[in-house]
């Protein structure tokens, strides 16, 4: 028994001005653990490893607790906002502009099949591709016309441009009389 008493050191009391300064930095930790999650993160390692210090500062492991949780919540909220972003610049600026690519493909093949020679009633194959729609919007489009027609299309323009002359003349000028005016 006697060696057992000599073999245990006695406890020794801790100094209270020590005790103070350990108690204000736990008081510290406070405010720092409720904005940074790391340091929460921290603090309740070593509480967990405690449990008399777990005890004692048990506000302070409250804290850390809801200040991780508030962490996981703002990253899963961020990671949710990043798919929101991420969904609609591909929407917008990738998805959008492949349709567009795709209706204008079918939308020329659909402008081919309006151009003239394009109806079933015609002999004339339509144009497969835009070289041959320019070749086509550039010829005469009535160098396929009947002569006849377009003799008689011509007389008659010649008739109403002579018309036009004459209602534009005055009547001196008609008489061979230059206009003095």
């Amino acid at each position: 028994m006697n060696m057992e008493r000599e073999t245990l050191p006695a406890p020794r009391r801790r100094n209270k001005s020590v005790e103070r300064q350990e108690e204000q930095t736990w008081d510290r930790f406070y405010p720092q653990a409720r904005r940074d999650a790391t340091l929460a993160m921290e603090i309740l390692a070593e509480l967990e490893r405690d449990e008399t210090l777990r005890r004692r500062h048990l506000g302070l492991c409250l804290s850390c607790q809801r200040c991780i949780r508030l962490h996981e919540d703002r990253e899963a909220r961020n990671r949710r906002l990043g798919r929101l972003v991420r969904a609609t610049f591909a929407a917008v600026f990738i998805a959008t502009p492949q349709v567009l690519i795709r209706a204008a493909r079918h939308g020329g093949q659909l402008l081919l099949a309006c151009l003239p020679g394009g109806d079933a009633e015609t002999d004339e194959r339509p144009p497969t591709d835009l070289k041959q729609a320019r070749q086509q919007l550039e010829d005469d489009p009535f160098e396929d016309a009947d002569p006849a027609m377009r003799t008689r299309a011509r007389r008659a323009a010649d008739r109403q441009g002579a018309s036009l002359r004459e209602a534009s003349a005055s009547p001196g000028e008609l008489d061979g009389e230059p206009n003095a005016g």
